[in-house]
């Protein structure tokens, strides 16, 4: 494969070039280099910021705040192929939602971070809906994305919801049938935490609602109507933005040291596509 790279690049066509750069980075994973492999997309995304690969795999990132740079910039991408868009569209909604939940925990209402935790998860609500009108119903991930899509959108969303969360029939439906998918290819649905999580919001929910109405209600009148107002998609999405044009892909300030891959086995790409949280 080395050999294989030098040849494209002496070619020099722009294809060539990109086909170089994919070839080096596959081998680097093949090889387990996954450190080689995010230094070698660092690259290629600086010589062509339109090549999807290269995000995709900076994407593999521990590093939620890089992976997710890295996907969002991969997703405006327009040359993609399926595997690598709902790869990061993945990617995407966990990190997003993941760190939605981790900001608005610390957030005070009104202030910067608080329009950072409700851009995350609007931003995740979104990418997950693009996923769920994308993707086919036996995607390995779909169960994963239609749990964070219920999550997200009950967050953002909040008192507009019944009470029975009739809105989300459908969303139901439709992981039933990503279950059915997952039993009939021989990997059963798992208990992981964000369906467990789930499942706890949705039984909770009604009497939830009918217990706490009141007292929510009380508490919100105390402050400001601005404070608690949800910012519209479009402010998230430039809230965002502006967020993913602070900082370079490759700014180690907010990362920990090198970039890691998630996962030991992530030698090979497509086995991050069995592996689900």
């Amino acid at each position: 494969m080395p050999f294989c790279v030098r040849a494209l690049r002496e070619k020099g066509s722009p294809a060539d070039l990109d086909a170089a750069d994919i070839v080096e980075i596959k081998h680097s994973l093949i090889k387990q280099r996954t450190s080689d492999a995010i230094a070698a997309a660092r690259r290629a995304m600086e010589r062509n910021p339109k090549l999807a690969y290269s995000f995709y795999v900076s994407g593999l990132s521990a590093d939620s705040t890089q992976s997710l740079k890295a996907t969002k910039k991969g997703l405006k991408c327009t040359q993609i192929t399926p595997f690598v868009r709902h790869y990061m569209l993945w990617r995407a909604v966990e990190h997003a939602g993941n760190m939605g939940v981790s900001t608005l925990q610390e957030a005070v209402a009104g202030q910067k971070d608080y329009a950072e935790g409700l851009a995350f998860l609007m931003s995740s609500c979104e990418d997950a809906k693009t996923f769920i009108s994308e993707a086919p119903p036996d995607n390995r991930n779909m169960q994963t994305i239609l749990n964070w899509y219920i999550i997200c959108t009950i967050a953002v969303r909040g008192s507009d919801l019944s009470p029975d969360l009739r809105e989300f029939d459908d969303v139901i439906e439709k992981l039933k049938v990503a279950d059915q998918f997952s039993t009939v290819l021989g990997y059963l649905p798992r208990k992981t935490q964000i369906r467990l999580a789930r499942q706890l919001i949705v039984e909770s929910y009604g009497s939830a609602v009918q217990g706490w109405s009141d007292v929510l209600a009380r508490f919100d009148s105390l402050g400001s109507p601005k404070t608690h107002d949800k910012p519209s998609l479009s402010k998230a999405e430039d809230d965002l933005t502006a967020w993913l044009e602070d900082l370079r892909i490759d700014d180690e300030q907010h990362g920990s040291g090198p970039m890691k891959c998630t996962n030991s086995l992530c030698g090979v790409e497509e086995m991050w596509w069995m592996w689900q949280n």
